[in-house]
């Protein structure tokens, strides 16, 4: 069972019954009305970015803030960094020090980015050890995974803190920064939905339209940087995992294969590079991945 989001100017009865008897057997899970045209969100195949290519991108000794650093997601991104770029990721979580392994070029700082005071007094810091940030990679979040009538409103706070609260900190703080980009790990879960992840989905779904907005304000000349929205599918290593049911229905019902984490690094690269400002890479099957 799927259900939609249905957008609209205005709203009545009449507009309710209409909307319903147009839209109970129409396609498209996201719909919206707005002077009098009907728009539809629609995902396009992209096999390579090479026509989109901008000059946006990773950069030797770029200063890169990596929220969701302590996790497995942000330590794969800190070494990728690292490696391939010889940059300077700082990865910012809740965990302890000594709770945490980096490599030794990797910085890490224990603090709680849904706290607006804690973060800007480290974000402070940072800057006046480094002299500027480069980028922002927002990689935090939790999960909380039961159905909606079980969830208790401490969990799903949490949830959402974890990618909104957190997101809107670093949005405001940053807001006179120049930064190249700042980059949000989204999910897939915010596209297709996910049984037990109503909070988790909603909550990326809040950072797919959070850049979008960011990016009006770029082009209006209220912030610096592309932003982008990456919404990922379950990697092999890393990010959040799921049980063995769930990867098989995903793989089922909409082709969806783990990622491996190198061919996932280097399309985050590719991706930032390119003109897209949303969009998620995934392994699987072409024909089914295609009806997403």
């Amino acid at each position: 069972v799927f259900g939609k989001v249905v957008g609209v100017d205005q709203l009545d009865q009449n507009t309710i019954d209409l909307l319903i008897k147009s839209e109970i057997d129409s396609k498209g899970l996201e719909v919206k009305y707005s002077n009098g045209s009907r728009l539809e969100l629609k995902s396009i195949l992209v096999d390579q970015f090479a026509h989109l290519a901008t000059n946006i991108s990773f950069k030797n000794d770029g200063v890169y803030l990596i929220s969701g650093g302590s996790g497995k997601l942000g330590q794969l991104i800190a070494h990728y960094l690292v490696e391939r770029f010889n940059a300077k990721p700082i990865a910012i979580g809740r965990r302890l020090q000594s709770e945490v392994r980096l490599e030794a070029h990797v910085a890490y700082h224990q603090c709680d980015i849904t706290s607006y005071d804690a973060l800007e007094k480290l974000i402070s810091s940072i800057k006046s050890k480094y002299g500027k940030i480069d980028g922002v990679i927002h990689a935090a979040g939790i999960i909380k995974d039961s159905l909606l009538v079980n969830k208790k409103e401490e969990e799903i706070k949490s949830v959402l803190d974890a990618k909104i609260t957190s997101a809107m900190n670093l949005y405001s703080i940053l807001a006179n920064e120049p930064l190249d980009f700042f980059l949000s790990m989204s999910s897939i879960a915010s596209i297709v939905g996910n049984i037990g992840q109503s909070d988790y989905a909603s909550a990326n779904s809040y950072l797919d339209y959070f850049s979008a907005e960011r990016n009006e304000k770029v082009q209006q000349g209220k912030r610096i940087g592309k932003t982008i929205s990456i919404n990922w599918p379950l990697w092999k290593e890393g990010g959040m995992q799921v049980d063995s049911d769930t990867e098989q229905y995903l793989e089922n019902r909409l082709g969806i294969n783990p990622l491996n984490s190198d061919i996932a690094l280097n399309a985050m690269s590719d991706m930032l590079n390119s003109g897209i400002t949303q969009g998620f890479i995934t392994a699987g099957n072409p024909q089914k991945l295609g009806a997403i």
